[in-house]
């Protein structure tokens, strides 16, 4: 039973090669983040090691040790979980060429306990030069029963000869309808709940599943978009004093949760402009229709579309490993003011 929900095609593709033996020794798995590219991925690594039949069973032996981490041949790689164990105490940037190393080693053992080694990278966009480099050897000559998941949100950034090596998959955002009735009837959310994160998760459910037990990201959310309801009537002081405070004693601002925010002030003006040209049925932030209506008189379209241009842009130069405190003092900057 695939855990995966919506993406039929690729499941199709991968039940069709497990049935005639034609499993990929690589993929490349495309989409936003939380969109199911993990949980697609381990399901592979479930189906291909499975000791039934009917694959995945998630009940056999082989399937209840990758469901709970302790399979001996699968194997996850991402900017928080290393293959070397040695950055615990620092976050990263990309991963990096020793990771790749020691995926090389492991790949060249075989399996200890199931049919293929299965190593999922999640962020192949997120490789270093030097480990790009290094991953392109194995994908030139691939040991045998070994499969390779390499997980991506922005493709540009992938090698044309890794992208060329692996089998890609582009993973589309599920409709929120979809969403809102997968909530409700498998996770027993109320509909009006139900309707609120299903729109908010812009076709993500991995996202919109880890809200339902956990209050901590919507809350987050609420907290992000009432900043920006405040920081529109604040002046340059005020609004650097808020950065500011984004400091926890001698920390800088986690590089992360400013992505984040980001994030979340882009869905905040882009409602704006859908309300400003009279689509507001397809605004995401429904929970906070009012107070985006009024913003939407406040604010004209060419306020609001340079604002929405500038924080794309931004958005590319966190990528670019841009000083944090800075850019978001810059965007601030450019912020227009208001008076409500």
């Amino acid at each position: 039973m695939w855990r995966t929900n919506g993406q039929n095609e690729a499941i199709e593709l991968f039940e069709n090669e497990l049935k005639t033996g034609s499993i990929s020794h690589a993929y490349l798995l495309i989409g936003p983040k939380h969109i199911g590219k993990t949980t697609l991925s381990y399901d592979l690594a479930l189906a291909a090691n499975c000791l039934e039949t009917d694959v995945p069973c998630l009940e056999c032996a082989s399937c209840q040790r990758i469901l709970k981490g302790l399979h001996t041949d699968i194997f996850y790689i991402s900017l928080d979980s290393s293959l070397t164990g040695t950055h615990e105490q620092k976050t990263r940037t990309e991963i990096g060429i020793d990771d790749i190393k020691k995926l090389q080693q492991y790949a060249g053992l075989p399996p200890y306990e199931g049919k293929y080694k299965v190593f999922i990278i999640d962020g192949a966009d997120q490789l270093s030069h030097e480990a790009a480099n290094c991953l392109l050897k194995t994908l030139e000559e691939p040991p045998d029963n070994i499969i390779l998941m390499l997980l991506a949100f922005d493709e540009s950034k992938i090698l044309p000869t890794i992208a060329s090596r692996c089998q890609k998959i582009n993973l589309k955002p599920l409709p929120a309808k979809k969403i809102e009735q997968i909530l409700v009837e498998k996770h027993s959310l109320d509909a009006e709940q139900a309707a609120i994160i299903s729109r908010l998760s812009c076709g993500r459910l991995g996202w919109a599943i880890s809200c339902i037990n956990n209050d901590t990201e919507l809350q987050s959310r609420l907290d992000i978009m009432n900043s920006m309801d405040n920081l529109l009537v604040l002046n340059i002081g005020e609004r650097f004093s808020y950065i500011a405070g984004l400091e926890t004693g001698r920390k800088n601002i986690d590089r992360r949760k400013a992505e984040s925010m980001i994030d979340n002030w882009l869905t905040w003006w882009r409602d704006l402009l859908l309300i400003k040209n009279g689509c507001s049925e397809s605004i995401t932030n429904i929970d906070l229709t009012p107070l985006l209506e009024k913003w939407s008189k406040l604010l004209s379209i060419e306020e609001i579309k340079n604002f929405i241009e500038n924080l794309q842009h931004s958005l590319l130069l966190i990528k670019k490993n841009a000083n944090i405190r800075l850019l978001l003092e810059a965007i601030l900057l450019d912020m227009p003011s208001k008076t409500e």
